[in-house]
C-alpha cells in the first residue's frame, strides 16, 4: 500500500485520491481507502503499513485525533506520517495534533496545486526516511537497475519461506541479524530499523506473518521505485 486515505465523506476521499494520484501513484504504490479511523486502524492491525496515512480530523467511531494517539503508542506503526486533513475551524485540533507529532495538515475544501505541493512534498520526505534512493543503492553495490531487482527479488523470497506455514503452529524465530544486514545492504532503512526493534523484545507480543508482510511491503515499494534501465540507441 502506497498511501491511506481515510475520511467518512466519500466525495472528499475521492478529491484527496485524486490530488494523490497527481504526485505520488506512480513512486508510491496503489492507495487504499477507509471510511472512518476505526476502519484504518482494523487495516494497519494485518500488517499494512502505507507510506503515507492522510485522514480526517472529525469521524464516527474513530477520529482523526484518536487513530494518531494510537499510531503513537504503536512501536510497529510509531513513525507511520499521519497527514490530518482538516477544516479551516479545526485549526486548535491541528494544533494539537502536530504537538503529538502529525506530519502535517491539509485544509478542506481542497486547492488541487496547493495540497498536491505539500502531499509531494510529505512524500518525498516519507520515501526519503523509509529507503535510500535505489539510483544511490546500485551505485553504492555497483549494480544496474535489472541485477537491482533481482537483489530485491532475492530478499523477498527468503522473506517469503520464513512465513509460517501453519498459523496454530509456535511462531519461529527469526534470523534478525541476517535479516537486518540484508536491510541494510539494499538501502531499506526503515525495514532494518523494525527488524532492531525486535531484539529483546517479548516473543508473545511479536506477530511474526504481521513483521514479515512489513518488510516484504518495504521490498516491494522500493522494487516499484526502480527506473528500468534505457535500452541502448541503434546507431
Amino acid at each position: 500500500m502506497g498511501v491511506l486515505v481515510v475520511d467518512d465523506d466519500a466525495i472528499s476521499r475521492m478529491a484527496l485520491v485524486a490530488v494523490l494520484a497527481r504526485v505520488g501513484a506512480a513512486i508510491t504504490g496503489p492507495l487504499a481507502e477507509a471510511d472512518d479511523g476505526e476502519a484504518a486502524w482494523e487495516r494497519l492491525q494485518t500488517g499494512e503499513r502505507p507510506l503515507l496515512c492522510c485522514c480526517d480530523i472529525r469521524m464516527p467511531r474513530l477520529s482523526g485525533l484518536d487513530l494518531l494517539r494510537r499510531l503513537k503508542a504503536c512501536p510497529r506503526l510509531a513513525d507511520l506520517p499521519l497527514v490530518l486533513v482538516s477544516s479551516a475551524s479545526d485549526r486548535d485540533t491541528v494544533a494539537e495534533a502536530v504537538q503529538l507529532g502529525a506530519a502535517g495538515y491539509v485544509l478542506k475544501p481542497f486547492q488541487a496545486d496547493e495540497a498536491a505541493a505539500k502531499l509531494g512534498l510529505l512524500l518525498q520526505q516519507a520515501l526519503a526516511r523509509r529507503a535510500e534512493p535505489p539510483e544511490a543503492t546500485g551505485r553504492r553495490l555497483g549494480l544496474g537497475p535489472a541485477r537491482l531487482v533481482a537483489y530485491l527479488d532475492a530478499f523477498d523470497a527468503q522473506l517469503l519461506a520464513l512465513v509460517p506455514g501453519d498459523p496454530a503452529a509456535p511462531q519461529p524465530a527469526l534470523p534478525l541479524d541476517r535479516l537486518h544486514t540484508a536491510c541494510l545492504t539494499l538501502g531499506l532503512w526503515l525495514a532494518a530499523a523494525l527488524v532492531d526493534r525486535l531484539r529483546g523484545a517479548d516473543p508473545a507480543t511479536v506477530s511474526v506473518p504481521h513483521v514479515l508482510a512489513d518488510l516484504r511491503g518495504q521490498v516491494l515499494l522500493q522494487r516499484a521505485r526502480i527506473v528500468p534501465a534505457r535500452p541502448a540507441a541503434v546507431a
